[in-house]
This record gives structure tokens, C-alpha cells and sequence, in this order.
């Protein structure tokens, strides 16, 4: 019985030193600790979609660029002193209907933002990761209590493009 009692000891001792593996170190390269994320760039032209928003880009890189002071992994610079550049272009902005009301009227949609990005180390010139087609979704309603605009729902969906923009580069999924 004793030496039951002390392989359970043992083993609970084992599991709370190793730990469970998770940490908030960065993912990127070690010597990267400047970053510079420019402006994105806007590839989106206005008039061929009815859903454009003006501003969109510079929405999004204040977003990113909050979060990554949040993050703390790497600090905010401009190129010319930066280790790596997080550059990006909006490819694509849309909303497509998801439910509709007794009267056959759009209450929910899915709107969809669509974002080229690239991770590059401006010492070497090199790619360290690319994206083309980085996607952030937002499903919202327009009625009822839990009813929102398109631009607050726009405004949601670059707040989870940005989080898991800045995640892509710190954790690596």
C-alpha cells in the first residue's frame, strides 16, 4: 500500500514539474525583435462591390499593430529599424445573406474580409511566411436584440482578422 501511495506522489510530482507544454513564447524567429507592419494596401476596388468601406486598410494595420503591442512579443518600429515587416493587402470584402425573416427580408449575414499577408525578415531579404488568401469572418444579425450595423459588424470582423493575423505570427498554427 505504501509503495502504491508513493508511485501516486511520484507520478503527481512528474505531471506538475513537466507541465503542460503551453508558453507565451513568440513563434517567429528568435532574433527578430523589431517589427514593422506598414499600411496595408487596399486592393479592393470601390466600385464593383456594394459592401466597400472606405478606410478599411488603415482600420485593419491600427488593429494589428494594437494587438502586437498587446502581445509583447515583439516591439513597434519602422522599417528602416526593423528586423521583419508584416505587409499585407485587402484582396476581398464581401457579405453574403445567411437567414432570412417571415417577410423574406436578410436578417443575418456573413460578411468576409480577405487579406494577403507576408512575414518578411528585412535583414535577409527572405519570406519567413506567407498567406495569400488569410480569411476573417464575422456572422451578425441585423434585427432583434443582438442586431448590429455593417460597419459595427466590419469593425468586429478586422478586430478577429487582426487577433488571429498577430496569432499566426507569434504561435505558428
Amino acid at each position: 500500500m505504501k509503495q502504491l501511495i508513493r508511485l501516486g506522489l511520484f507520478l503527481i510530482i512528474l505531471g506538475v514539474l513537466s507541465g503542460c507544454g503551453y508558453t507565451q513564447k513568440s513563434k517567429m524567429p528568435n532574433d527578430i525583435k523589431k517589427l514593422a507592419v506598414p499600411t496595408f494596401i487596399n486592393t479592393i476596388q470601390a466600385k464593383k462591390i456594394y459592401t466597400y468601406q472606405a478606410g478599411l486598410e488603415v482600420k485593419l494595420t491600427n488593429e494589428i499593430r494594437n494587438r502586437i503591442l498587446f502581445d509583447g512579443n515583439c516591439k513597434l518600429t519602422e522599417p528602416a529599424q526593423a528586423d521583419a515587416a508584416l505587409i499585407g493587402k485587402l484582396v476581398h470584402f464581401s457579405q453574403e445573406p445567411l437567414g432570412y425573416d417571415q417577410l423574406e427580408r436578410v436578417d443575418r449575414y456573413r460578411l468576409y474580409i480577405v487579406t494577403d499577408i507576408t512575414l518578411k525578415d528585412l535583414r535577409t531579404n527572405q519570406v519567413i511566411w506567407h498567406e495569400p488568401n488569410f480569411v476573417g469572418e464575422v456572422i451578425y444579425d441585423t434585427k432583434g436584440s443582438t442586431g448590429i450595423t455593417q460597419t459595427n459588424a466590419t469593425d468586429v470582423g478586422i478586430k478577429k482578422l487582426a487577433r488571429d493575423i498577430v496569432d499566426r505570427m507569434v504561435e505558428d498554427w
